[in-house]
């Protein structure tokens, strides 16, 4: 949370003896993010200098760096007496940096449901943050490109996704569907995550018997029907419904959970109108189905 000091430390060991450990790392502000592929991420790097007591080399990250809806990326560079050095995580790792996202909660928000037509209503913050919640950072040019321009139908883009206390950085994601993409203004998506950092299906909705099941790609349904008018707005009720009933019958179907999705593309977390800000939405993640997910269900 904000103005909290964070410790970073590790265990590190070296037959020639360690000379040397230090923090890499870079302060990634909201509105401000880029991804991997982006040239700033090769060079962005800060530096700052581990201190080695109680058998553990260790930093401790002053209150101040702590900002809501802020990123640290992090990564630790050892070298020992004889010159040689590496750097954590190792290069062969997709997810090339450790990571921590500072967030304070989710806060109130307010809208109608037809804007100037209608009353509006609040939402509480102990409302909205009664609902397991996803936070994707990304570019805003490519959350964009990827919600609503057809020159990137399915075309992915690299973003950082964090779930509960845990941050799956440079994951990829992209719009998803193929007569229903840009119909209704709320489009569905698929994330896929990298490999060994795929998501444990339990943390989004703290069903432990899921616990030993992990998710490679996660998809997200708007709860909206472009085809039935007047089923938009239903919450992917009778999509959740019936994956269920087909599990109880013998049938392999995709494990699901209701979230909230923010997206952290901009300086400003409640935006200008109730269409702008991080907030957007209820959406229901389930399983991509393929055979990772039969290999889940042990089929």
């Amino acid at each position: 949370r904000s103005d909290e000091s964070v410790t970073i430390s590790a265990k590190i060991t070296d037959p020639d003896g360690v000379s040397k450990v230090t923090l890499l790392y870079q302060k990634l502000f909201p509105g401000r993010y880029f991804p991997k592929d982006d040239p700033q991420y090769a060079i962005a790097w800060e530096k700052l200098p581990m201190t080695f007591k109680d058998g553990r080399y260790s930093i401790t990250l002053p209150s101040d760096w702590q900002k809501h809806r802020h990123l640290l990326r992090y990564r630790i560079l050892a070298e020992d007496k004889t010159g040689s050095s590496v750097t954590v995580p190792y290069d062969d790792d997709a997810q090339s940096n450790f990571a921590y996202y500072c967030y304070d909660g989710a806060p109130a928000w307010t809208g109608a449901d037809r804007p100037g037509r209608t009353p509006l209503k609040t939402f509480s913050a102990t409302t909205t943050n009664s609902v397991p919640c996803l936070h994707l950072l990304a570019r805003h040019v490519d959350v964009e490109r990827s919600q609503y321009s057809g020159r990137y139908n399915e075309v992915y883009f690299n973003g950082t996704l964090v779930v509960g206390s845990r941050v799956y950085d440079h994951i990829r994601f992209r719009n998803r569907g193929e007569t229903t993409t840009y119909m209704v203004g709320k489009n569905k998506w698929r994330i896929n995550f990298n490999r060994a950092h795929e998501l444990p299906a339990h943390t989004l909705d703290g069903n432990t018997s899921s616990n030993k099941r992990r998710w490679k790609r996660l998809n997200l349904n708007p709860g909206t029907v472009p085809y039935h008018p007047e089923f938009r707005g239903n919450a992917s009720l009778n999509e959740r419904l019936a994956f269920r009933i087909y599990q109880l019958a013998g049938i392999p179907s995709p494990d699901t959970a209701y979230t909230q999705l923010r997206v952290i593309d901009d300086l400003s977390e409640s935006g200008e109108d109730q269409y702008t800000g991080d907030l957007w939405g209820l959406y229901m993640a389930f399983e991509a189905i393929d055979g990772f997910m039969l290999d889940n269900h042990n089929e």
